[in-house]
């Protein structure tokens, strides 16, 4: 089982599967970086408005200028698990492909099944990394809980950043004719353009975004043309995690996203939920400081482990009646690059 990962299946027919979206569009919007070797990371964050140098004469002394707010915060990144279970009535029942072998050696029908189990694992982490990225572009900050944790990282999100647009005048809230939605989006861009980024990309629930790209004033100036996006380094990501592209408006290029999870709620049943917060858009700069920052997972066990590339674990442990197989991420991504988000509530 040590080399269960390099089991070559020759055994198994063609077979089917459903699969869906996973929420992964916000993912490419925080670079990958390198695993530290370690559960705890500096976060190093600069706060910054975009600034212009003054003119001095070539001889003259200069004078000083106001100290950059700087901060380093250390964060103990949380991991990403899961544990399934495999039998022999599993192992009697293994449903997809059909055996062509009958006297086929249960070891190598028991690799191919802790395998798709594997598979299946790291899809979830997947999905969890997609939905944390989603919560930090929306929240500026990220929500640990479960078995063992209870925390918030809060990465300092500058409060100018987050606009309720109808916070005093409701009429401003996108589902009312009077809204100014355009002026909305200026807005926004013109915070983030004072912290020196540029927004160019904006997202929400498709409902959302068709109050905006309906908006008659908007119309006049979309431009839908597909032919163009072949510059847009996420269009075919996105594109194949269920975004629909609505066009380009003044260079930000807008998408709707209604794609659901599942998670397991504290009564122990499987719930529903959507990625994207109803009542939110989020304008992202695509050229940022963000980083998806791994870790190697430190494990003591008396399993046997495979590894997959270095900071992605499956620990398979066999036991009497069973074989637990474990898999576990320590992953978390990070939004260092300040101004990079700007989060509109356009809904009440």
């Amino acid at each position: 089982m040590g080399t269960i990962l390099a089991t070559v299946h020759q055994g198994i027919a063609a077979a089917v599967e459903q699969t869906a979206p996973k929420p992964m569009g916000l993912v490419p919007f925080f670079a990958l970086a390198p695993a530290s070797g370690t559960r705890y990371i500096n976060l190093d964050k600069r706060f910054s408005k975009a600034r212009s140098a003054g003119f001095v004469n070539p001889t003259a002394v200069a004078d000083g200028t106001e100290k950059l707010a700087f901060t380093r915060e250390p964060f103990l990144l949380p991991t990403i698990q899961d544990l399934q279970s495999v039998t022999g009535v599993d192992l009697e029942q293994l449903g997809i492909g059909e055996w062509d072998n009958a006297t086929e050696r249960s070891l190598d029908r028991f690799d191919n099944y802790v395998f798709k189990m594997h598979s299946d694992q790291r899809n979830m982490v997947d999905v969890k990394v997609g939905i944390s990225a989603i919560e930090v572009a929306f929240d500026g900050q990220l929500t640990v809980l479960g078995k063992g944790e209870n925390r918030v990282l809060d990465f300092g999100r500058p409060a100018d950043l987050t606009i309720d647009t109808g916070g005093t005048d409701v009429t401003q809230y996108w589902d009312d004719a009077a809204a100014e939605r355009e002026t909305h989006l200026t807005d926004a861009l013109e915070i983030m353009g004072s912290y020196g980024m540029t927004g160019d990309v904006m997202i929400g629930r498709n409902s959302t975004i068709k109050l905006f790209v309906r908006d008659a004033k908007i119309l006049e100036r979309l431009d839908n043309r597909r032919t163009e996006l072949g510059g847009f380094v996420f269009d075919s990501m996105l594109a194949t995690q269920g975004m629909v592209y609505y066009g380009d408006f003044d260079g930000v290029k807008i998408f709707g996203f209604d794609g659901n999870y599942t998670y397991t709620a504290e009564d122990g049943t499987l719930t529903n939920a959507k990625a994207v917060p109803a009542n939110k858009v989020v304008i992202i700069a695509s050229n940022n400081n963000n980083v998806l920052q791994p870790a190697v997972t430190p494990i003591l066990t008396g399993g046997e482990v495979t590894i997959d590339g270095t900071e992605f674990m499956t620990v398979v442990t066999p036991n009497k009646r069973d074989v637990e197989v474990e898999a576990m991420q320590t992953i978390a991504p990070l939004e260092a690059g300040v101004g990079s988000f700007c989060t509109l509530q356009v809904l009440a």
